[in-house]
């Protein structure tokens, strides 16, 4: 019986080392399913839904005639973006799963997938947000939007793209400044984006480096470059005011 039991629990032990060994990292689409299977983020998402759609479904039918229907997707992309401000990606994640649920047209696609990409890399999920970003400049690419949508599009880029600053999101600041770039004829505003989110991620003497490398890129202009060597001596400046040391900028 004694070596019935040892057998056993050498057995075990050498499962459990093949399972170790079989194992492989996870994907992002899978942290990303755990998340979106997790009870809390389910209880979140179901707080709101019956929080939010039944008031917005009460106005869709009392309004005049003359107010245009709400879409439930901007209510939850615009909830979305008010906790990624005060640092709550768990809550942000879910307003925009449920944005995404909601979104019926490509406009409020578009607004969907712009937040996601956001939320996304809030969470670490930088790839996965990269995907969304390119979902919804693809609706942008194909002019799916409506015409009339293009000049409410800018404004709502701006604000989404200040908040991506605000958060530190470089990848989903530049992708977003683009539509502004491309209305006002500033070309260099959408890298420039990416380099003030960079400060506003790491202010430490690590981001003179991390702009002087988005400065080699080879998509950027010789303009943007510019803009960008002023943007890195500001944050020098800055730096040494605050007392850290960083070398002389190179030319």
């Amino acid at each position: 019986m004694p070596k019935l039991g040892h057998s056993i629990s050498i057995a075990f032990i050498l499962s459990m080392l093949l399972l170790g060994c079989s194992s492989t990292p996870k994907t992002e689409q899978d942290k990303y399913k755990e998340i979106a299977d997790s009870f809390a983020h389910k209880s979140l998402k179901t707080l709101s839904k019956n929080t939010i759609n039944p008031s917005l479904s009460l106005y869709n039918k009392v309004k005049s005639d003359d107010d245009p229907e709400i879409n439930p997707a901007y209510v939850h992309a615009l909830a979305s973006i008010s906790f990624a401000l005060v640092g709550n990606s768990r809550w942000a994640l879910a307003e925009e799963n449920l944005a995404i649920d909601s979104a019926d047209e490509p406009e409020s696609k578009y607004v969907s997938y712009s937040v996601l990409s956001m939320a996304l890399h809030n969470k670490g999920l930088m790839q996965l947000g990269d995907d969304y970003s390119l979902k919804a400049k693809l609706l942008e690419d194909d002019n799916l939007i409506d015409h009339k949508y293009n000049k409410n599009k800018v404004i709502l880029s701006t604000i989404l793209g200040l908040n991506a600053v605000k958060n530190g999101d470089g990848k989903s600041a530049e992708l977003l400044f683009q539509s502004v770039a491309e209305r006002r004829g500033v070309e260099w505003l959408p890298i420039v984006a990416h380099g003030t989110a960079m400060i506003v991620e790491n202010p430490s003497v690590f981001v003179i480096k991390d702009i002087t490398k988005l400065m080699t890129r080879d998509d950027v202009s010789l303009e943007a470059r510019n803009k960008l060597a002023q943007l890195r001596a500001i944050a020098n400046e800055n730096l040494n005011l605050l007392g850290f040391y960083s070398p002389p900028l190179a030319a």
